[in-house]
Order: C-alpha cells, then sequence, then structure tokens
C-alpha cells in the first residue's frame, strides 16, 4: 500500500522543474530585450555625432551645395556625405503705401539637405539602412 507522501514527491519535483523552466524563459526574455536596447542606444549615439560632426563641417562651408562631398570620420572610418539644394522660383507680393506689387525672385534655394548613401561601413555605424539625411527648409 502506498502512501500519499510517496505521490506527492514526484509532483514536487515536477512542479520544480517547471518553475525553473519558466523562469529561463523569462531571463532569456529579459536578456534579449537588454541586448536590442543596447543595440539601439550605440546606433543612436553614433548618428548623433554623424549630425553633430556633419553641422560642424557645414558651418565652415560658404556655399554647401557647392562642395561635392563632406567626409567625416567617425570610429575611424570615413563617411562621404552628399549635399544638395532644391531652387525653385518664387513670387513675392507685398503692399507698400496702398499699392500692391509682385516680385518674382529667380533660384530661391527652398530646400538644403544633407544625406549619404547605404553601405557596408555605414550599416555598420548607424544601422538599419546606413543612410542618414539632414532636412533644411
Amino acid at each position: 500500500m502506498k502512501t500519499t507522501a510517496g505521490r506527492q514527491r514526484g509532483d514536487a519535483l515536477l512542479e520544480a522543474l517547471i518553475g525553473i523552466v519558466l523562469m529561463a524563459v523569462v531571463g532569456l526574455g529579459l536578456a534579449y530585450s537588454t541586448a536590442r536596447a543596447a543595440n539601439s542606444q550605440r546606433y543612436l549615439n553614433t548618428q548623433n555625432l554623424a549630425i553633430a560632426e556633419i553641422r560642424e563641417k557645414l558651418q565652415h562651408v560658404s556655399e554647401p551645395c557647392a562642395t561635392d562631398t563632406v567626409t567625416i570620420t567617425l570610429a575611424g572610418k570615413s563617411v562621404d556625405f552628399s549635399p544638395e539644394c532644391t531652387t525653385e522660383n518664387v513670387t513675392v507680393r507685398y503692399t507698400m503705401n496702398g499699392t500692391e506689387t509682385s516680385e518674382t525672385l529667380a533660384s530661391v534655394k527652398t530646400l538644403t539637405s544633407v544625406s549619404t548613401a547605404g553601405s557596408d561601413v555605414t550599416r555598420e555605424l548607424f544601422g538599419g539602412d546606413g543612410s542618414i539625411v539632414i532636412s533644411l527648409q
């Protein structure tokens, strides 16, 4: 005749095993999410460094669109950015002394952007497709 204590001993071991498996799954999930957050933070820091460096370089260029490329160095790797400008003819209307006048200004810069094409180096530094675009309006 078996006692109830003998049957419960196996149940306790099974419950302990299930508890350990559940704790392991939760621990692995936390480790995975922490690793993803750290990776995203690394890319964000690198992107911020690149943007600050590009702004610094462009402040010393009198005509950004006349420059073919802007080269910066991050983590010992050179990254080229290409400035592009969009120009349009703009009509300005104003009223002076009760008289409405309009003037057309030719080739007014309406958008300036600096971007990089995706490459192995930029993907490694910036993540995603490796491109950063800074637009000024």
